[in-house]
C-alpha cells in the first residue's frame, strides 16, 4: 500500500494506492459560487492528481459527485459528462446535499486504476506448468488444500468466482502464500469481478470467454488476463485486446489436432493454456500440441477431498509433467 500526498492541493485528500487502484477524494469551490466554473476547476485538479498517481480519466473505475446545493445538479452534470469521452461516464452526481462542510460546493470521490505496463516476460512466466483450479473450494478448507498443492510443486492456484465466498478464499491465499505462489481468480465475467479480485489480492484472472472489457480492466489494474477461447477468431480477439495468454476451453473437445491447427496461425511465442479434461495421462499430448500451461480441475481437486489425496494427485501430475520434459 502506498500513500501519495498532495501538499499543494489543500482541498484534495491524500491518495491511497493499493493493488493497482488509487482511492482519492476532495472538496472544492465555495457555496454560492458559479457551479459550472467551480466544477471545471475541480476536474482540472482531478486531472492533475490522477496523473500524479499514474492514472487518467480513462482509467476511472467509480466516481461520485455530491453537491451542497441540489438545485445546481443539472448544471453540474453537464460539465461532469463533458469531461469524459462519450460513453465513458462511470457515474453521475447523486444529487444529495450531504457535505460534511457545507461551505464547499462540490465533493468528488474517485477510485481509479493505476495504468499498467505492457505484458512482460515475468507475467508470461506465470503461464507455465500446472494451474490448479479449485472450483467449489470453501474458505475453511482453502489453506489446507493450497498447502497440499504447494508441497508437491503446484504453485499457481485459481479460485473460480462460482465458489463459495470466493473473495475470502482469494484473500486468505494471498495473505498466506502470496510470496510463494501465484494466486488468481477464475470464471471472471465482469469488470466488477476483476476489481473485486484485485482488491482481494489476485494476481491474474481467468475467464471462460473473451470479453475485451474484462481484459482491459485486468490490465489496467496490473493483473494478468487469461480469457477463454475456442476458435481462431476468439483467440485473435483476445490477443488484440491485450490478453497475456489464452485459455483454450474446452480442450478435450478441441483436441490436440485442433490445438496444433490454431498454433500454426498464432504468434510463435504466444502462451496457450489447455483447460478441460486435462489429467496426468493426456497432459503430454496437449503440451506437444503447443500449449505452455495446463489448467487442471476435477482430476486434481473436488470439494471436501482429503488433503492427502490432493497431495497424491498433485504429485502424480507433477511427475507426469517432469517426465514429459
Amino acid at each position: 500500500m502506498e500513500l501519495v500526498r498532495f501538499g499543494d492541493k489543500p482541498l484534495m485528500s491524500d491518495a491511497i494506492i493499493h493493488n493497482g487502484v488509487a482511492y482519492l477524494s476532495g472538496m472544492v469551490g465555495r457555496r454560492g459560487a458559479d457551479v459550472a466554473s467551480q466544477t471545471r476547476a475541480a476536474l482540472e485538479d482531478l486531472d492533475e492528481v490522477l496523473a500524479r498517481v499514474g492514472s487518467d480519466r480513462d482509467h476511472i473505475l467509480t466516481a461520485i459527485v455530491w453537491l451542497s446545493d441540489i438545485a445546481a445538479i443539472g448544471e453540474m452534470n453537464t460539465v461532469w459528462e463533458d469531461w469524459f469521452q462519450p460513453g465513458r461516464v462511470p457515474a453521475r452526481a447523486t444529487g444529495q446535499s450531504r457535505l460534511a462542510r457545507d461551505k464547499y460546493l462540490v465533493e468528488i470521490t474517485v477510485t481509479a486504476a493505476v495504468a499498467a505496463p505492457a505484458p512482460s516476460q515475468t507475467e508470461r512466466a506465470v503461464v507455465s506448468g500446472i494451474i490448479a483450479i479449485l472450483r467449489g473450494v470453501t474458505p475453511g478448507e482453502v489453506l489446507d488444500v493450497a498447502e497440499a498443492l504447494i508441497s508437491e510443486g503446484v504453485t499457481t492456484i485459481e479460485v473460480p468466482f462460482n465458489s463459495p465466498d470466493v473473495l475470502d478464499s482469494i484473500a486468505k491465499l494471498s495473505d498466506r502464500f502470496g510470496d510463494s505462489a501465484s494466486i488468481g481468480a477464475g470464471t471472471v465475467l465482469t469488470e466488477d469481478d476483476v476489481t473485486k479480485a484485485a482488491a482481494a489480492g489476485a494476481r491474474f484472472v481467468v475467464a471462460p470467454n473473451t470479453n475485451p472489457a474484462v481484459i482491459a480492466r485486468a490490465r489496467a489494474l496490473g493483473l494478468a488476463a487469461y480469457p477463454g477461447a475456442f476458435t481462431a477468431t476468439e483467440v485473435f480477439a483476445a490477443i488484440d485486446a491485450g490478453a497475456n495468454a489464452v485459455k483454450l476451453f474446452p480442450t478435450d473437445k478441441l483436441g490436440p489436432d485442433g490445438i496444433k491447427a490454431l498454433r500454426a496461425v498464432l504468434p510463435q511465442d504466444y502462451p496457450l493454456i489447455a483447460v478441460g479434461g486435462v489429467d496426468a495421462g493426456n497432459l503430454g499430448a496437449f503440451l506437444d500440441a503447443g500449449c505452455q500451461a495446463l489448467g487442471v480441475g476435477g482430476s486434481l481437486f473436488k470439494p471436501g477431498m482429503a488433503r492427502a489425496e490432493i497431495a497424491r494427485r498433485a504429485k502424480t501430475l507433477v511427475t507426469a509433467l517432469k517426465a514429459h520434459g
